[in-house]
């Protein structure tokens, strides 16, 4: 009777399993995507909105067409690239709007999020998103500082610009 409660229970887990394994591999959801429905009079909003659904191309391309000397706008281009660069990080991006993840693993992801980062400081570097940026920019150099052979890789460009805005390379 013990053994076949355990095959039940193997069984069981093995059912399990095939259905986790059945979920859709990109990481999006298996649900319908809503199509969010862009505001023109409410940048704050429609710029949250595009996050929550990863409509980061999206979110850039519409951005492109405003104002960008607008604090709203500047505002909604800075949160997109410091979400954009946490789901770099967080290894969440995947096949997301804005295009496939970096190819080359975590050091690619770590270098294109700097990027993301960098530009949203560079947006606006005296408000609290910028603050974010640097924040986060601190806490991938601070896990680089204990790698200090890996330092050497970060791309030219990216060290150059962490340079500029005070990072001892």
């Amino acid at each position: 009777m013990f053994s076949s409660l355990i095959k039940t229970f193997l069984v069981a887990i093995l059912f399990i399993a095939i259905g986790c394994n059945s979920a859709d591999k990109s990481g999006e959801s298996t649900e319908a995507i809503t199509k969010i429905e862009i505001d023109d009079t409410n940048i704050e909003q429609s710029v949250i909105d595009l996050i929550d659904n990863n409509e980061f191309e999206r979110a850039f391309e519409w951005l492109a067409n405003k104002d960008t000397s607008d604090a709203t706008v500047k505002l909604g281009l800075q949160r997109v690239h410091l979400n954009y660069g946490l789901g770099l990080i967080n290894m969440t991006v995947g096949t997301m709007s804005r295009g496939e993840r970096p190819a080359g693993g975590m050091g690619e992801n770590m270098y294109a999020a700097m990027r993301e980062f960098l530009t949203a400081y560079n947006l606006e570097p005296t408000n609290e998103a910028a603050g974010v940026a640097r924040e986060q920019l601190q806490m991938i150099m601070s896990v680089y500082a204990t790698m200090p052979d890996r330092l050497d890789n970060i791309p030219t460009g990216v060290r150059d610009s962490l340079k500029t805005i005070g990072f001892n390379l």
